[in-house]
């Protein structure tokens, strides 16, 4: 059964390959992938991953592998497109879409001062997944000073300092729908466990990314890179006196985490999975690896709803209590 389901996606991928290897459109000058065959006006920043991520392994079979040369230009021209425009201070818009404006949307509204998300980070693990992928990095080589601006624009406009945390500007395009860490929240106050998780992976593909394209001269800034990951990875499990102070406590996720065990709900589940590390798991939470499955309370907090919470309380009231007497403030 599994056998025939599997054969039947293979043949829908290789009969429908066609519609998701889009043409430079107006304003969008490089080929590029994107899964929905209707979007041929739209560039979107993690679709365009996982695109690339899903076709790889298919490149030499898929057709006989006639199409492997078109799928690595195409998935190289997602990355080429969001560096085209790229903003001066770094910006860089998670989606570009053709329509009656001059150039994509979300940059007209950073231009006016309107701060909204940026390019989720995917942009360095899909810069590595192609380069590794075709054994060579010299089509991005020229680009290491806007990855500066784009990690520099990352800093400055969404990491809180006193959380060690990135975190979302609103919840539009993040794609987690319906997220209640996230949903309807105030602006900038949710240091959501995805995006941290992410960002964790993205700083170890830049530092790759930095070793390959810039030499010497950013080897130390590839170190710092690797140090800046692990000290997220460190703010995500153990900031403050619980590991999941920064994220899922703080943020109106379903998950706690207490001295005496694990409680988590599927989101974090998610992103255990998602950050790999054994080791690591051992070390913060002894006991809790190897086990078949955790407890998922899935009863929402107060403030995502249910009794005795008005509509107003649940659009606007953000959970701010840390654990040990500790507020989130941002």
């Amino acid at each position: 059964m599994e056998k025939k389901q599997a054969e039947r996606i293979y043949r829908y991928a290789e009969e429908n390959i066609d519609g998701v290897l889009k043409e430079p459109h107006s304003f969008i000058h490089y080929p590029f992938i994107d899964p929905g065959s209707v979007y041929d006006g739209n560039v979107w920043d993690w679709d365009t991953y996982w695109s690339v991520y899903s076709l790889l392994p298919l490149a030499d079979t898929i057709r006989g592998g006639a199409l492997k040369e078109k799928i690595l230009t195409h998935a190289r021209g997602n990355v080429l497109n969001f560096l085209d425009w790229q903003l001066e201070d770094g910006y860089i818009p998670m989606m570009i879409e053709v329509a009656k404006w001059p150039e994509p949307y979300l940059n007209l509204q950073h231009k006016q001062g309107y701060l909204m998300n940026m390019h989720k980070p995917f942009l360095c693990q899909q810069i590595r997944l192609i380069s590794e992928y075709q054994k060579d990095w010299s089509w991005i080589t020229g680009s290491w000073e806007q990855i500066d601006r784009y990690f520099a624009c990352y800093q400055r406009y969404y990491f809180q300092e006193n959380t060690g945390l990135y975190v979302w500007r609103d919840d539009i395009m993040i794609g987690m729908d319906n997220d209640p860490a996230s949903f309807g929240r105030p602006k900038s106050s949710t240091a959501n466990i995805f995006l941290n998780s992410f960002m964790v992976m993205e700083l170890e593909a830049a530092a790759d990314f930095y070793r390959e394209v810039a030499g010497d001269a950013r080897k130390a800034g590839s170190a710092a890179l690797c140090q800046h990951a692990e000290e997220r990875e460190h703010e995500m499990w153990i900031s403050g006196q619980d590991p999941m102070t920064g994220s899922i406590r703080a943020l109106a996720s379903f998950g706690s985490v207490s001295r005496s065990g694990l409680r988590s709900g599927a989101g974090f589940c998610r992103c255990w999975q998602v950050l790999r590390r054994r080791r690591r798991q051992r070390a913060l939470c002894p006991g809790t690896t190897g086990k078949r499955r955790l407890a998922l309370p899935m009863a929402s907090p107060p403030w995502i709803g249910g009794s005795g919470c008005s509509e107003s309380q649940r659009q606007t009231t953000p959970p701010t209590d840390l654990g040990g007497g500790q507020l989130l403030r941002v």
